[in-house]
């Protein structure tokens, strides 16, 4: 298993010529369609792997929740905006395992009515978000990735899904980046404890 890996981190180099990964397609940067099942809940996502792991190496895991306007089951939607310029950053400083899902056509990350004054977290996450969960759960199983170094980030809707998660999986995170995502302000005291969720 994995679990018995030394934490050495990848150098912080790219991992091959920069015009090279700056030229890279979609398609080439998240090679890896797939699909997660659970429980009837059919998940497309997309997975960028380091080319070559290192020997007992580990490499950071990023999660990118896309916003509403790429839902879908094509799985190529959710790559459209925000997640090949991380992968691209990522590539040129050691690289990391990045995970795109794509939400389904009339489904939310979070299931909250965006044009709300104010938002109450629903007590339990959506469908879609606990096959999220899960995902990440068989993903850190699965390859080297760094316990310590995992990330979400998500727009818009995504954005709303990146607030979702956190409290959501005490502990799992090490950092959060929501862009234009909504949150229930009564929830502020879930995301203390030295920036990251307790656990």
């Amino acid at each position: 298993t994995f679990e018995v890996l030394d934490r050495r981190r990848p150098t912080d180099a790219p991992v091959a010529e920069i015009a090279a990964i700056d030229k890279m397609t979609a398609e080439e940067l998240f090679p890896h369609a797939e699909v997660f099942a659970e429980e009837g809940i059919r998940l497309p996502y997309r997975l960028h792997k380091p080319a070559v792991c290192a020997e007992k190496t580990r490499y950071p895991l990023v999660l990118f929740l896309h916003g509403a306007g790429a839902c879908g089951t094509n799985n190529v939607r959710q790559l459209a905006h925000g997640v090949m310029p991380i992968c691209r950053y990522a590539m040129k400083h050691g690289d990391a395992f990045i995970v795109a899902p794509q939400c389904p056509e009339g489904k939310k990350w979070v299931d909250v009515d965006w044009s709300a004054p104010t938002m109450e977290r629903p007590n339990a996450p959506s469908e879609q978000m606990q096959a999220v969960m899960s995902l990440l759960k068989l993903l850190k199983g699965s390859y080297p990735i760094d316990g310590s170094r995992i990330y979400v980030t998500g727009l818009s809707m995504g954005g709303f899904g990146t607030w979702d998660i956190v409290p959501r999986m005490p502990g799992f995170f090490a950092a959060m980046m929501p862009i234009c995502g909504g949150v229930d302000e009564t929830t502020a005291d879930l995301y203390k404890k030295d920036g990251r969720a307790p656990g």
